[in-house]
């Protein structure tokens, strides 16, 4: 994407760099909550690459890591755009309950609660973020 608006535009713009930044933050959170969810169904498989290799607990906070900065970024779009105060409101509720699914997938280490941040990085938190945009821009 990054690449793309940089060879039309010239120009490195910080509304599509952190739009980059939450994107690149967004992927590995949501493929890499699914295989923690299904960690023991790859291990079967002899499948044993990222997140799996490691244990639950360093893996999960390597993604709480990347939902604060999913957070962050998502604030930070709202202070280098033209979005307003209602794309604000729905980015600090979805962020903050993405930071909460994933601190207490920290705590638990169980798979339930990792697919639980799997299906809310789906829809709930790109789509409606990403509707709110567009919606703004309507």
């Amino acid at each position: 994407m990054l690449i793309g608006y940089l060879a039309i535009s010239h120009h490195l713009d910080m509304t599509v760099l952190f739009l980059c930044v939450l994107i690149g933050a967004w992927i590995p959170l949501h493929v890499w909550s699914v295989m923690t969810a299904n960690r023991e169904d790859f291990l079967q498989a002899g499948i044993a690459y990222f997140p799996v290799s490691w244990e639950v607990k360093d893996a999960t906070k390597l993604l709480l890591g990347l939902a604060v900065l999913l957070y962050a970024s998502s604030i930070a779009l709202y202070f280098f755009s033209d979005l307003s105060i209602p794309y604000l409101v729905v980015a600090n509720i979805l962020g903050i309950f993405m930071v909460f699914a994933t601190a207490r997938l920290v705590l638990t280490g169980v798979s339930h609660d990792a697919w639980r941040v799997y299906k809310l990085t789906a829809f709930p938190y790109l789509g409606i973020l990403f509707l709110t945009m567009g919606l703004n821009l309507w």
